[in-house]
């Protein structure tokens, strides 16, 4: 799913939500479950509750006005040769997030979880 820069006036709900696109050679776009870079989100992002995702969630450069939250979530996306972007499961590269980030409760990830440099509360 792609929500490339798209203005959300509320939450972002996936709970319980499938994303699937795993990375495979070859495959243009394979590997992009959930793209949201440079979304503006007014409410909070919430991929909890059974959210599955199989290929890369990328929340680079997304503004959070509340929570992001992943409790019971479960993010894969190993790494394959030859595929750009395989290997990395959650990135929020630069996000904005006003409230807390939540990654408990049973969250997994096959992949790299990228924090980078996210401003939130009190930073």
């Amino acid at each position: 799913m792609q929500l490339r820069s798209a203005h959300i006036g509320g939450n972002l709900e996936c709970d319980g939500g499938k994303f699937h696109n795993p990375a495979v050679a070859n495959v243009a776009e394979s590997g992009r479950a959930l793209i949201a870079e440079g979304a503006k989100v007014a409410g909070a992002v919430l991929l909890r509750s059974g959210f599955a995702a199989e290929g890369m969630v990328w929340l680079s450069g997304a503004e959070i006005g509340g929570n992001l939250e992943c409790d019971g979530g479960k993010f894969q996306n190993p790494a394959v040769a030859d595929v750009a972007g395989s290997g990395r499961a959650l990135i929020a590269e630069g996000a904005k997030v006003a409230g807390a980030v939540y990654l408990r409760n049973g969250f997994a990830a096959e992949g790299t979880v990228w924090l980078l440099a996210p401003r939130s509360r009190g930073a």
